[in-house]
């Protein structure tokens, strides 16, 4: 909250939030899930778990968690340019 917000963009607080509610609400039916596996409200309550985990995935790309996928894939860039030989200017 004390960070400074210059290099954030205008709406990046809010979908930070709008992400860990998501995340929150995901882990608590996901206990919900386990809670009543053996009642008859396991369906609905699994139907709404994987609905918040379907929405995660849905809003992934427009959060900070996309910086996982930005990352593996420098990463793999990296790698692929140290394996090919050096390529010298005129030779």
């Amino acid at each position: 909250m004390r960070s400074d917000p210059e290099p954030a963009g205008a709406g990046a607080t809010g979908m930070d939030y709008v992400f860990l509610v998501t995340l929150g609400l995901t882990a608590l039916t996901g206990i919900l899930v386990l809670v009543l596996r053996d009642t008859a409200a396991m369906g609905s309550v699994l139907v709404l778990h994987l609905a918040f985990i379907a929405s995660l995935f849905l809003t992934a790309p427009y959060g900070k968690f996309v910086h996982a996928v930005y990352r593996t894939l420098a990463l793999v860039r990296y790698e692929i340019e140290q394996s090919q030989p050096v390529q010298r200017a005129g030779h």
